[in-house]
């Protein structure tokens, strides 16, 4: 997450208040930058990437497969990997869920990260 005010990637998820529940039905959350601690609101995940499976604490889209012995010790993930979900890692938070949206390539987000990198040192 970018700090829409002193542009830093050092920003962390703010507790919600009561009001911001609703606002959370449409996807926006509330955050709050450690460096100049600007709270505002945005959502976890860009919308072109909702479709791609993504870390539901983090928003993280880098996502790796694990064992299903490794996810079988809660029922609701046994329930959802019968239905046909993969049972996947995020690495940032540790996070073990299964879901049935798609992993992004990683082919995908190495051409993203190519482009980011050529955008940023073309600026200097």
């Amino acid at each position: 997450m970018i700090c829409p005010r002193c542009g830093t990637y050092d920003c962390l998820r703010s507790h919600r208040r009561k009001i911001e529940y609703l606002l959370g039905i449409f996807g926006m959350l509330p955050w709050r930058c450690v460096e100049c601690q600007k709270r505002f609101y945005a959502r976890n995940v860009p919308l072109r990437y909702l479709l791609y499976a993504h870390c539901r604490l983090c928003g993280n889209l880098d996502l790796m497969s694990i064992r299903r012995e490794k996810l079988a010790r809660e029922w609701v993930s046994r329930l959802e990997m019968r239905l046909g979900a993969r049972p996947v890692r995020c690495d940032a938070c540790r996070n073990d869920f299964a879901t049935w949206r798609p992993v992004r390539p990683a082919r995908v987000r190495m051409e993203e990260e190519e482009v980011g990198h050529a955008t940023v040192d073309s600026g200097k």
